[in-house]
C-alpha cells in the first residue's frame, strides 16, 4: 500500500491546535495539495444529533451508520480505531498527499506541540510538512528492504536524507512470462513488489526478505 505523509498538531486543550491546523490546511490546499484531516478527542463527544434518522438507526443498535448525499458521506462506527487502521481507511477514500492529525499526542508522528506558543510562522510549518511529503514520496519509490546496501540503516533514513538513486535494490522486480522478459513501468512494478513483500513477510518463519524468487505454472505448460 502506498504510504501517505502524516503530520500532527498536539497540545493541551484550547491551546490553538485547531486554529493553526486550519490555517495550514488552507495554505496547503491553496498550493494544490490534497489534504485529509483527523481529529482525536479523549472526551465522549459524538456527532450524532438526537432525533435524526441516523440517530434512530444508532439507537436501534446499528454498529455502523452511514449517511450519504450529493454533498457528502459520513460514517459513524461504534468504537475507537487505532491510528494505523484510520490511516489505512483514509488511503482508500482518496488520493491524499497529506493526513493532518489533531490531538494525537504520544503517537510516533512528526509534528508540532502547539501549547505555549501563538507566534507560529505559517510558512515554516507548511515547509516542514512539505519536507515530510517529499520524504514519503521518495520512500514510496524504495523497495523497503532495509538491506543497508546504500549505506543507510533503513529505507526511511535514505528517504529522509538521500537520493532514491542511491538505492541499489530499487527497480529489482524482474518478470518473465513463458521464459520471456516483460518490461514493467513504475506502477505495476511497485504493485507487484509491495504485494509480494507484504504476503511473504507475513508468513511464519520469514523475518526479512532480501531476495525473492517465485515460480508459477498455470498447469498448461512447464515451469518458467
Amino acid at each position: 500500500m502506498k504510504k501517505v505523509a502524516i503530520f500532527g498538531f498536539h497540545g493541551v486543550k484550547d491551546c490553538g491546535k485547531t486554529t493553526l491546523m486550519s490555517r495550514v490546511i488552507t495554505r496547503l490546499t491553496e498550493k494544490g495539495y490534497r489534504v485529509a484531516a483527523v481529529k482525536h478527542t479523549r472526551g465522549s463527544y459524538t456527532v450524532h444529533r438526537v432525533g435524526t434518522d441516523t440517530h434512530r438507526h444508532w439507537e436501534a443498535g446499528a454498529g455502523l451508520v452511514v449517511l450519504t448525499s450529493p454533498l457528502e458521506t459520513s460514517l459513524v462506527l461504534g468504537k475507537e480505531l487505532e491510528l494505523e487502521v484510520l490511516l489505512e481507511l483514509v488511503s482508500h477514500m482518496g488520493n491524499f498527499d497529506m493526513v493532518l492529525l489533531e490531538g494525537y499526542k504520544g503517537e510516533a508522528v512528526r509534528g508540532v506541540d502547539v501549547a505555549g506558543r501563538d507566534d507560529w510562522n505559517l510558512e515554516e510549518v507548511v515547509s516542514e510538512i512539505e519536507d515530510e511529503m517529499e520524504t514519503v514520496r521518495v520512500l514510496n519509490r524504495l523497495p523497503l528492504l532495509d538491506c543497508g546496501k546504500c549505506g543507510y540503516p533503513s529505507c526511511i533514513e535514505l528517504a529522509a536524507v538521500g537520493d532514491p538513486a542511491d538505492c541499489t535494490s530499487a527497480n529489482a522486480v524482474k518478470l518473465r512470462v513463458n521464459g520471456q522478459p516483460v518490461e514493467l513501468s513504475q506502477f505495476p512494478e511497485d504493485m507487484i513488489r509491495n504485494v509480494l513483500l507484504a504476503m511473504v513477510g507475513s508468513l511464519k518463519g520469514v523475518e526479512k526478505v532480501d531476495h525473492l524468487v517465485i515460480e508459477f505454472s498455470t498447469g498448461d505448460g512447464p515451469w518458467k
